[in-house]
This record gives C-alpha cells, sequence and structure tokens, in this order.
C-alpha cells in the first residue's frame, strides 16, 4: 500500500514541479526558466530513480557527475546558440560537440 502511494505521489510531484516552472517561465525570462527546468527537474527525476533502483551512495556519484559536467553541457549549448542561425545544423552540432570535449577535461577541477 505504502509502495504504491509513493509510486502514484513521485510523479505527481514532478509534473507539478515542471508545471510550475512552465507557468511562471513568461514572468522569469528565457534565461531563469530554462536554468531551472533543466538542472533542478533533471536532478530531481534521476536522483529519485537513482535512489530507488542503487541506493544512496549511487546517487552522490549520480550528482557529482551531474555537476563536474555541467561545463560540456553549457559550452554544448552555447556553441549551438551562436552557430545554428548562421552555420546549420551539420556544422553546429559538430563544433558543439567538439566543444564540449574540449571542456570535459576541466570538469574534474570545478569540482574538486
Amino acid at each position: 500500500m505504502l509502495l504504491t502511494l509513493k509510486l502514484a505521489l513521485v510523479p505527481a510531484f514532478l509534473a507539478a514541479l515542471t508545471v510550475a516552472v512552465t507557468t511562471l517561465s513568461a514572468s522569469m525570462g528565457a534565461a531563469w526558466s530554462g536554468l531551472l527546468s533543466v538542472f533542478p527537474l533533471l536532478g530531481i527525476v534521476l536522483a529519485v530513480s537513482a535512489q530507488r533502483a542503487h541506493g544512496a551512495d549511487f546517487v552522490a556519484l549520480l550528482m557529482r557527475g551531474m555537476v563536474t559536467g555541467r561545463g560540456s553541457f553549457a559550452a554544448f549549448f552555447a556553441m549551438l546558440a551562436t552557430m545554428l542561425p548562421r552555420y546549420g545544423v551539420w556544422l553546429s552540432f559538430a563544433r558543439a560537440r567538439r566543444a564540449a570535449n574540449g571542456v570535459r577535461p576541466f570538469g574534474r577541477y570545478w569540482t574538486a
């Protein structure tokens, strides 16, 4: 009974959080709504499912990995935002991938 209730409440909470961020996005602007929708929502969904499947130690490693990878994430999408309007999809994604891979080795130093 308790497990069934938890299985119903967790997705409902996550859906409510998503709807709240989406509703408030017009007043927050694109930058803040983008930041609030990606990192916290993604982190919450991954943390809950990882906790259920693998336990707390795995969640700690997962969160550390997310923080370590945020530089690559930012480099990828910054490159896409600047290149897509002028250079098209293929070149923009290729350069964005290279930018993310170039930033990735520095991620471990940012979290030390």
